[in-house]
């Protein structure tokens, strides 16, 4: 059975009084829950008949005494271990501010012989329901109280009186180990400014003692007031605007001022003592128009933050540590006794911003969020050692597979398998145009000169499934009959540009050798194309030693061995009147008049104005 007791603080230096005096033994007493500063420290401890009979026992017990002291300057309850030394101190304006005047410690002070007091924190906890009854450990960053939204754990956040509409809306039933809460906190006070100084500010109303109550050296305070002489640099990029206003931290007070460290711009403004917040006035953080102060607010949440240190003076040749091993976190599941497939299921780390409100919507967010950053100069950013059957990346836009390949039929692996793909959209979801790495297997041989390897644009289908979808067009290494070589590819299959392992090229039948010339296989040609296809010439190999070039409109010339030239045969009408100077055709009925009609068919010369024989006289027919 436990009491729960309560110590009435009455601040200001007066006395701690309680309705009883307090002893308790940690060892048997349970959970403490302790109301800070603001109110009343309610303690349930161990019944006191039971921690008397306990305390007078002639066993030697480990007890742990809650005590409460007065002092001048600040009142405090301290848990001790029968040795005197200090477990946990619970201060209201303890000298060490900078540790913290609402904090409560478990060990870190040092003895008599200066020797740092260790006392760890060890919970176990079953939890058994939902909200705050589903966590062994709930860190809460809020103004709210535990009976207020943020004060309560969202674990299967719903209202079990709800009946079964409260069943339906839970999803899941969950048991939390360390949850943790943060938000945009209020500030604890914000205050209207008479004026500004460089040490502090006058308030426009004296604050009440609760207010003043309130306040702690080295506290956060900000204003409203910004240093405009700094640029804005951030809306032009989509981000957060730069914060301009001048901060300072709490170092005294009075009813009717604050006084502080100094003003200054965090980060980017001046360090020059003296300065003094302006009269121009934030909008975007806040828009008062007139000056305040927001007392004990940070500018930032942060979830968590680990902070890790190694100091290699520590690791010298006299080191006074042998650490040299850091791992920042490491999240194991241990898996046993069962063998059933897709049994368990296992989420390592989930990131995932969720837009609320009547009108959600992700372009709140600035350009500059992120899920997660690597930085700094580290040999490895991420390392991924993955089974070779898994996927190691699946997004919506890129998907890479582990490095299991392919294999020959009857073996139980793939002939064809994927092993990354990117995926983008056309005209906003119509077709889905996937850049496609995959392998495939050629024959039943066994190594790599039987797998080649694609670069293929696979439109629609199923993403990490090389089945799926329409081929239309790829580039592949080490195709069957080509090992060492790659081949471009259409939609069709077939494959127009082929290299070869020696650097020739294959344009469909027309090799292109490697330091040499253009090699055209027999019965192969050569098209020169243009505007109109009646202008189309084309080279062909029609023999051994032999190239015939011939015009779409009918005209024929054919070299044969390079020892002759054979000239298409036409008649005077065909021979034409507007070829180039110097151009030399056969006329099949035409005769020179110096040997006669007799002897007609000769070859014949355009001179820029007629048709002549090897003499220059004008060709009879």
């Amino acid at each position: 059975m436990r009491d729960p007791l309560t110590c009435n603080e009455i601040r200001q230096g007066k006395t701690i009084m309680t309705r009883r005096l307090l002893m308790m033994l940690l060892t048997y007493g349970g959970a403490i829950s302790l109301g800070l500063v603001q109110s009343p420290v309610s303690i349930p401890v161990t019944s006191l008949a039971k921690a008397a009979e306990l305390q007078s026992s002639s066993t030697s017990v480990a007890t742990n005494i809650l005590s409460s002291e007065k002092d001048t300057t600040f009142n405090k309850v301290t848990v001790l271990n029968k040795s005197g030394e200090k477990l946990i101190d619970l201060v209201n304006g303890e000298t060490d501010e900078i540790a913290g005047e609402e904090s409560s410690f478990f060990g870190g002070y040092k003895d008599n012989n200066g020797n740092k007091l260790s006392h760890g924190l060890y919970i176990s906890a079953q939890p058994y329901g939902p909200v705050g009854a589903g966590c062994a450990l709930c860190l809460i960053a809020s103004q709210d109280s535990i009976q207020e939204g943020g004060g309560r754990p969202a674990i299967s956040g719903v209202d079990y009186r709800e009946g079964a509409r409260g069943v339906h809306r839970s999803g899941n039933y969950d048991q939390v180990g360390l949850y943790e809460y943060i938000d945009n906190t209020k500030a604890r006070m914000v205050l209207d400014v008479e004026s500004y100084s460089s040490d502090g500010l006058t308030l426009k109303t004296s604050m009440t003692e609760d207010q003043m109550n309130r306040l702690h050296r080295n506290m956060y305070i900000q204003t409203n007031s910004m240093d405009t002489t700094l640029a804005e640099t951030g809306l032009a990029k989509g981000e957060i605007p730069t914060m301009r206003n001048y901060f300072s931290y709490v170092r005294g007070w009075d009813s009717k001022h604050i006084y502080v460290t100094g003003w200054a711009v965090p980060g980017i403004g001046s360090d020059q003592v003296g300065q003094v917040p302006s009269a121009i006035y934030d909008i975007y953080r806040s828009d008062y128009k007139k000056p305040v102060v927001f007392v004990g607010a940070p500018d930032k949440s942060f979830g968590r933050n680990l902070f890790m240190m190694y100091d290699g003076n520590r690791a010298t040749a006299q080191a006074t540590s042998p650490i040299h091993n850091f791992e920042a976190e490491e999240i194991d599941m241990f898996i046993t006794n069962e063998t059933r497939p897709h049994s368990v299921s296992f989420h390592g780390v989930t990131i995932s911003p969720v837009f609320g409100g009547p009108r959600p919507d992700p372009s709140v967010l600035t350009t500059d969020s992120y899920d997660m950053l690597l930085a700094g100069d580290l040999p490895n950013h991420l390392l991924v050692n993955e089974a070779s059957g898994n996927n190691v990346i699946k997004s919506n836009s890129f998907y890479v597979h582990g490095n299991e390949g392919v294999g020959r039929s009857g073996t139980g692996y793939k002939q064809k398998r994927i092993g990354f793909e990117y995926d983008a959209y056309a005209d906003n979801g119509s077709n889905n145009l996937r850049f496609v790495h995959y392998l495939s297997k050629e024959n039943t041989e066994i190594g790599w000169y039987s797998t080649a390897m694609h670069l293929a644009l696979v439109v629609d289908g199923t993403q990490g499934d090389i089945d799926s979808g329409t081929n239309e067009g790829e580039i592949v290494w080490n195709r069957q009959s080509n090992n060492g070589g790659l081949e471009l590819c259409g939609g069709s299959g077939a494959c127009g540009i082929r290299q070869n392992f020696d650097g020739s090229v294959l344009l469909g039948n027309t090799f292109l050798l490697a330091n040499s010339a253009l090699s055209v296989p027999m019965g192969a040609s050569i098209t020169f194309s243009y505007s109109n296809p009646s202008d189309q010439i084309a080279m062909q190999s029609n023999g051994e030693n032999s190239l015939q070039i011939r015009s779409q409109k009918g005209s024929t010339v054919k070299l044969e061995g390079l020892k002759q030239i054979s000239i298409e045969s036409v008649t005077y009408d065909g021979l034409g009147t507007k070829p180039s100077a110097g151009t030399q055709r056969y006329c099949s009925n035409c005769f020179s008049r110096l040997a006669g009609i007799s002897f007609r068919g000769i070859p014949v010369w355009w001179n820029g104005s007629s048709w002549t024989d090897s003499f220059g006289y004008a060709v009879m027919h």
